[in-house]
Formats: structure tokens, C-alpha cells, sequence
């Protein structure tokens, strides 16, 4: 998933799913315990998806999964979202029918692709995902987007639509490049 992160190539990103799914279809076929009563130990198939308990979000599904759908990081265990959703109606996160792809370059450029999968159309409000985020320059096809105050800007998706926002992220005191 770092080439994918680092390099944008999809292909990556399709070979590190297919590795995490691998290494499920290995922990499930062992006959590892779920992990569900003790989740900090490493031989469980909570612990192959998630991670065991010093090393929470490095197992298989939340190494691939988290970063390209979330867009998110985990540093000292919490974590580090650099976007947050919230519909028209105020409720927050993407809806069930609406897909995320986030790709941040170590230089801060970024990459939002949204598939709206519903029968309506969708409303975002796209907003930084915390206080130590800076959002720039939100564009559709080379063409700006207006944002608010708070750095954030609002999208309406088709049924059926896909779109591809170009955007600068940054974290607060920190140089481009230097995430955590």
C-alpha cells in the first residue's frame, strides 16, 4: 500500500489487497482463535486484521484498507484523519452507497476520487479532519472550487457520479512530506 500512497499505481494498491486477503485466507484456514476476549495477542485473526495490542492498525485489512478509503494515519495510536465527510442533513461520514479514495503525495498534493453508487444525489460538505489540518486549492477538472472559512467546501455527486477533487493538505507546523 506505501508504493500505492507514494507512487499513485494502482496496481500496487490491487497486489496489497490481494496480499491482505491472502494473509486472511491464511489466519481463518489455521483455525486462529477470533480474538474477540483478548484482542491484544498476536495469534488471533483479529490480530492478522487489525493488528495485536502494541501494534494497533498494522495488520492486514487496516494497513490496506484504512489508508485508501479513509485516508488516514496512525501515529501513537490514534488516529490522524485528514478529511471528514458530513451530509447535507448533518450527518456525518459518507453515506453506505458513496466510495472514498484519498491519495496525499509527500508533497502535500492530493488526490479525493468519490463514487456516489446511489439513486440520488448526494450533498458533501468536505472538511479538513481535525484542527491541525490545512486544506488548499479544492478543484474538479482544473476548475476551483469555493471554499469556507473553515477550510472546507461543499460537493454535490449525481446518482452514479464519480469525481476526482484535486486538493493541497498540510498539517499544521509541520513541512510537507513529514507525516507522523
Amino acid at each position: 500500500m506505501l508504493r500505492f500512497e507514494l507512487t499513485g499505481d494502482e496496481a500496487a494498491a490491487t497486489r496489497a489487497f490481494e496480499l491482505a486477503a491472502a494473509r486472511m485466507g491464511l489466519a481463518l484456514g489455521a483455525g486462529l482463535g477470533h480474538g474477540w476476549n483478548h484482542g491484544c495477542a498476536g495469534n488471533t485473526v483479529s490480530a492478522v486484521a487489525f493488528g495485536h495490542g502494541r501494534m494497533p492498525g498494522a495488520g492486514a485489512v487496516m494497513a490496506t484498507l484504512y489508508p485508501a478509503t479513509v485516508g488516514a494515519s496512525r501515529f501513537c495510536s490514534t488516529e490522524r484523519h485528514w478529511l471528514s465527510y458530513e451530509l447535507d442533513d448533518g450527518t456525518a461520514g459518507l453515506p453506505e452507497a458513496c466510495a472514498a479514495l484519498l491519495r496525499v503525495e509527500l508533497t502535500g498534493d492530493a488526490s479525493l476520487l468519490l463514487v456516489n453508487k446511489s439513486d440520488s444525489r448526494i450533498g458533501l460538505q468536505i472538511r479538513p479532519g481535525g484542527p491541525e489540518v490545512k486544506l488548499r486549492a479544492p478543484g474538479v477538472n482544473g476548475e476551483g472550487l469555493p471554499q469556507q472559512r473553515d477550510d472546507s467546501f461543499r460537493l454535490l455527486l449525481e446518482r452514479e457520479e464519480q469525481a476526482c477533487i484535486e486538493m493541497h493538505l498540510a498539517r499544521r507546523g509541520q513541512q510537507p512530506g513529514m507525516e507522523g
